[in-house]
């Protein structure tokens, strides 16, 4: 009886247009234990109609255009709910068609629809995806808006994991591993994670299919703020720079004795990574006093440094991605960038303006004139050149923002392509961390990594399709090892 009266009062509300989106549900649930289906079918059909006509009208108010003293007053369109509300009214209605009467394919109608009315929306992205998640045949079509719906939030664990099970089910195991290994970061303490995880981490990296002969691939990999002229102005001097810089082994306490062969069983396991990078030709030692960092001299030869506690407390990955992450920078001449931050990287900028005459620009200080004083005699008559048609930009455009973020934008892209060869995103972010000499705890991940510019940005590269996609590309995608 009080189900009856209840269902009545609504009834009448709801005729008279005052009810909100939670009270027409709550009618339509009445309604079904009332059994009255052909009235759901009415109010459903109606409550339609109202949405569509609602979107209708607020097209032509958008489109209406001023009118003259003597033209037709146009009829006014029918108050429009907000954004919020019809949201709301969309999501309460595919909840009734999906829970309510069983009609998920109804449901998911509905929600493609809003949509269309309300592109991008991470309510209706993410309520579409779980729908299409019910039905293995939508696997597919669901992993791609709950990766859509990632791209709102990234830490969202829920849809990590289902993304991470979807990936399996369709035996995509580098998009599992990925998911999964995104999911553990946020979460040491995830079972699921943890064994999807542990059961892909194979004791030794997978092998290269290919040799990286060339550094072409990693324009793909450069961060949105890696654009500037200072990129061309590093490519002009890194020669002078090199010369200009010559290695000294002992100035960090290294001995002839500490060079390392690549079949030294500290190096043997991530050989693969010195052959596809081309550093089979690169002499390398080992710095005892290096930490975790590693570091390249010029001597005879290119020399690499690598830190004692990178190789006797780092997993294989972790490995690849501190040695793949220093192997970018050099490669491109950017380990300045990792050795200098934003002030003393402007002091250098300004010395190569002001070896072609432009002193005034912004960070020229006593470090810009010792700077000049060391590359005048190593800058070649074509790099001069260069600089000349370069140095006005600079001085006109960049100032302390401009450099900062292009400093932020290289390091990120080395991140990048440290990842792409290593592919485990947990154990990457808690090696950088290290790295950076920041603890990193088990709780509040979440918050930490939101609040660290260089962690944030690699874990939203790790979950982007740029990134799957290019591991696919390469033929590094992971093969677990079951």
């Amino acid at each position: 009886m009080k189900d009856l009266v209840e269902l009545q009062q609504l009834q009448e509300k709801v005729d008279r247009g005052e009810a909100s989106a939670p009270e027409r549900q709550e009618f339509i649930t009445l309604l079904q234990k009332a059994q009255r289906h052909g009235e759901i079918a009415h109010y459903l059909d109606r409550w339609e109609s109202e949405v569509r006509e609602e979107n209708e009208a607020s097209v032509v108010v958008e489109n209406r255009v001023d009118r003259g003293p003597n033209d037709a007053v146009p009829v006014e369109a029918p108050s429009i709910e907000d954004d919020v509300s019809r949201v709301q009214r969309y999501l309460g209605l595919a909840d009734v068609y999906a829970h309510q009467l069983g009609k998920v394919e109804e449901a998911q109608r509905i929600l493609r629809r809003a949509l269309e009315y309300h592109p991008g929306e991470p309510k209706l992205i993410r309520r579409l995806a779980d729908l299409l998640a019910l039905n293995r045949a939508s696997y597919p079509e669901a992993a791609k808006f709950y990766s859509l719906a990632l791209q709102n939030d990234p830490f969202e664990q829920s849809i990590l994991r289902m993304l991470g099970r979807i990936a399996g089910h369709l035996q995509v195991s580098d998009r599992a591993y990925g998911y999964y290994s995104a999911l553990l970061a946020l979460n040491p303490k995830d079972t699921e994670a943890a064994n999807f995880v542990r059961h892909c981490r194979p004791e030794k990296p997978w092998v290269l299919n290919r040799q990286v002969r060339s550094a072409s691939w990693t324009e793909y990999l450069k961060h949105p703020k890696h654009e500037g002229i200072m990129g061309e102005m590093i490519e002009v001097m890194r020669p002078a720079l090199r010369q200009a810089q010559p290695g000294d082994l002992s100035r960090w306490g290294i001995q002839a004795s500490e060079r390392l062969s690549l079949i030294h069983p500290k190096l043997l396991s991530i050989r693969f990574l010195f052959d596809a990078f081309g550093l089979d030709t690169v002499d390398t030692y080992l710095w005892q006093d290096g930490g975790l960092s590693c570091r390249f001299e010029e001597c005879t030869r290119p020399t690499l440094l690598v830190g004692g506690d990178l190789l006797a407390q780092c997993t294989d990955r972790e490995k690849s991605f501190l040695l793949a992450r220093m192997n970018y920078l050099y490669a491109k001449g950017y380990e300045i960038c990792e050795k200098l931050d934003t002030r003393a990287l402007a002091a250098l900028f300004a010395s190569f303006c002001a070896l072609v005459g432009f002193d005034d620009v912004y960070g020229a200080n006593a470090e810009t004139e010792a700077w000049k004083a060391l590359l005048e005699d190593h800058i070649s008559v074509e790099a001069k050149e260069s600089l000349r048609a370069l140095a006005p930009i600079y001085a006109g455009a960049v100032d302390e923002e401009m450099l900062q973020d292009w400093r932020q934008g290289v390091l990120a892209s080395a991140d990048r392509a440290a990842l792409l060869v290593s592919c485990d995103i947990d154990e990457a972010l808690d090696t950088l961390f290290r790295y950076r000499n920041i603890r990193l705890g088990s709780m509040g991940r979440e918050k930490v990594f939101a609040n660290y510019g260089p962690a944030k940005e690699l874990f939203r590269f790790a979950l982007s399709e740029e990134y799957f996609t290019l591991r696919e590309r390469l033929g590094w995608n992971l093969r677990p090892q079951y």
